[in-house]
């Protein structure tokens, strides 16, 4: 994060990132560790969400076993016990599912023969709840 402040570095990485995103996306937020980074996805989707009249979209999607730093939002969207519990009274009500785990496949798959059957975890959350998901293409990882 720099405070509303540039540098440059920062305009051209932005540059950089404009040649591979879709096109009409120019605004780009750094941050400096991945707490802050998630906390300010959450503080950007939920805004978004309320300007464009879809106030019903209050929740996030979460994997288990997702831990992604200790700022007060980002517990709410982690699934580690350990970091979560003193303060579940204060966090967001957060959905959570089990991740897939190619390690320790629940179907006892490997991955030659993996058909992905763990993401009906998924597939069953967003049916139930009646929500829907974006995933970005592999060409942005």
């Amino acid at each position: 994060m720099f405070a509303d402040f540039y540098h440059t570095v920062a305009i051209l990485r932005a540059k950089e990132l404009t040649r591979i995103v879709p096109p009409g996306l120019v605004k780009f937020h750094f941050s400096d560790n991945g707490s802050a980074a998630v906390e300010c996805s959450l503080k950007m989707a939920f805004p978004y969400y309320f300007q464009t009249r879809k106030q019903k979209k209050k929740r996030f999607m979460c994997l288990s076993g997702g831990y992604h730093g200790e700022t007060i939002g980002v517990p709410s969207v982690g699934s580690i016990d350990l970091y979560v519990k003193m303060y579940k009274p204060i966090l967001m009500d957060a959905i959570h599912i089990n991740a897939p785990d190619c390690y320790r496949c629940p179907y006892g798959k490997m991955r030659e023969t993996c058909n992905c059957e763990c993401f009906v975890n998924m597939e069953q959350a967003l049916y139930l709840k009646r929500l829907r998901v974006f995933v970005m293409p592999m060409m942005y990882f």
